[in-house]
């Protein structure tokens, strides 16, 4: 079963949150979470459609620990379990929001937009 952890210490509320992600309570990845500030918003607006507010969680990376599981190994069914779990638990996060990478020895690669699952 896969859980997000409270925000760790390192976090700064209302700006940036970093997460744990737990599968069976072993570390498996962490999220990073944005959120969107008042002087992002007339960026926003211009440049979206949709309705945002100040606060709304907008830009979500997940990264997983290939030292621990790979993206492959989580498989389709995984990865939507983990973006599902973060929808429910950041409300107003989209598909398009959210981005999967793999933390590898060489660094990040990306894997995929939430809404390519």
């Amino acid at each position: 079963m896969i859980e997000i952890s409270d925000p760790l210490p390192q976090s700064k509320i209302g700006v940036l949150t970093l997460h744990d992600i737990l599968f069976d309570e072993k570390c498996i990845g962490r999220v990073e979470v944005e959120y969107i500030q008042q002087d992002e918003m007339k960026m926003f607006r211009k440049y979206t459609k949709r309705k945002l507010f100040v606060g709304q969680p907008y830009g979500t990376r997940i990264f997983i620990d290939t030292t621990k599981v790979t993206a492959h190994q989580l498989g389709k069914n995984g990865l939507l379990e983990i973006v599902n779990v973060l929808k429910k638990t950041f409300k107003g996060i989209e598909d398009r929001d959210i981005y999967i990478l793999e933390l590898t020895e060489m660094g990040k690669k990306i894997i995929c937009k939430a809404s390519e699952i």
